[in-house]
């Protein structure tokens, strides 16, 4: 999603990101992906929990995170260092100014990602 914040925003949306590592670790964070974005942590996992995101993985899960890395680092992107909980998978949500939850997707395994479309898809008025 950060790769397209600026469409994002074009359509009245924001991105904020949440991670579960360590306050020192939102320094490098900011660093590595762009200063003006809303960059969030929560090491106690309670948005995590509070969201019904997925912690820990099967062997098939596995499999899957091991065939989608393959896939980024043949597009050229490189996993950093681990900072905070692997075993957590995130998620993608869109939610409107009255707290209404539109378009929500929770990660099954690492690089499962929200489709694009379907996040600009919430974002556009019916």
């Amino acid at each position: 999603m950060l790769d397209h914040k600026q469409e994002i925003e074009d359509k009245g949306g924001a991105v904020a990101v949440i991670g579960n590592g360590a306050v020192n670790f939102l320094g490098g964070f900011i660093d590595r992906f762009g200063g003006d974005l809303a960059v969030y942590t929560d090491p106690r996992r309670s948005s995590y929990r509070a969201m019904e995101l997925r912690r820990g993985m099967s062997l098939k899960d596995s499999l899957q995170m091991t065939a989608r890395g393959a896939q980024a680092l043949a597009k050229g992107h490189i996993q950093g260092r681990l900072q905070g909980n692997a075993a957590q998978m995130g998620g993608t949500f869109v939610i409107d100014r009255d707290g209404q939850l539109l378009y929500s997707h929770r990660d099954q395994y690492a690089g499962d990602h929200a489709k694009l479309d379907e996040v600009i898809a919430a974002l556009t008025p019916s």
